[in-house]
């Protein structure tokens, strides 16, 4: 089980070196200082929020249930960080399969159809975001 590492204990381990203290749970990560809700834009004004708001490198974005740290862009993909267990994928005989990844990962925030995997995976489920250091 790669030490039982998970989302909120990568993000840990990631920050405490530089003197940023992180929660344990992922809801508390993205609480705990200032909260920016996305959760009732569309996919589009999410991608340009974060685009245009988001720091890369300092920048947590808070899904049910997990936490990614966002990169930055490359061209007009954005990159997160994440420490994730598995993705739900598409299949010939069924919609409920997942690809077990089980390990910390660079991925594209947004997934494309083509690539086999749900595209709602990572975008459309965004809550909101946490850009670390600034006051609550």
């Amino acid at each position: 089980h790669y030490g039982y590492r998970d989302c909120s204990s990568t993000m840990m381990d990631l920050f405490s070196p530089f003197g940023l203290w992180l929660p344990r749970s992922s809801v508390d990560q993205a609480h705990a200082g200032k909260f920016i809700s996305l959760a009732n834009l569309s996919d589009a004004e999410k991608k340009t929020f974060i685009k245009q708001n988001a720091v890369p490198f300092i920048t947590l974005l808070s899904l049910p249930g997990h936490i990614v740290l966002y990169l930055g862009e490359q061209g007009d993909r954005s990159f997160i960080y994440q420490t994730m267990w598995g993705i739900p994928i598409q299949h010939w005989f069924t919609s409920n399969q997942k690809l077990i990844i089980g390990k910390t990962v660079i991925t594209p925030l947004e997934l494309t159809e083509d690539s086999g995997i749900n595209s709602d995976v990572f975008l459309k489920r965004v809550v909101g975001m946490r850009v670390l250091g600034e006051a609550p």
